[in-house]
């Protein structure tokens, strides 16, 4: 059985480690919102070229996550385009090819 993290996994133990560290800027308690999301693509900029598979775990988290947030606003659709984006760059930096997903 392998020990790695599944990627909503991965998405959940940074979030609240990125909560603490910019308490002021996101919320504190509750489900991921549109200013966590913004700050995960800025923590996924920051590993995606030196840890490109926790990286690429954390962009599929983040977009399992946006399909559980219950708020349809259009900041989702944003969002969904920059891990999407993401994705892509993470799969690059592995070297793996580019699918549809």
């Amino acid at each position: 059985m392998s020990s790695h993290p599944s990627a909503a996994d991965v998405f959940d133990r940074i979030l609240p480690l990125l909560r603490s560290q910019m308490a002021a800027q996101l919320p504190q308690e509750g489900p991921p919102a549109e200013k966590d999301f913004e700050a995960m693509d800025s923590v996924f900029v920051s590993m995606y070229e030196t840890e490109p598979q926790m990286a690429l775990l954390l962009a599929m988290g983040a977009l399992e996550r946006l399909d559980d947030v219950s708020d349809d606003g259009d900041w989702k659709l944003r969002m969904r385009a920059w891990f999407l984006t993401d994705l892509g760059l993470a799969s690059s930096a592995l070297g793996e090819p580019r699918r549809a997903i």
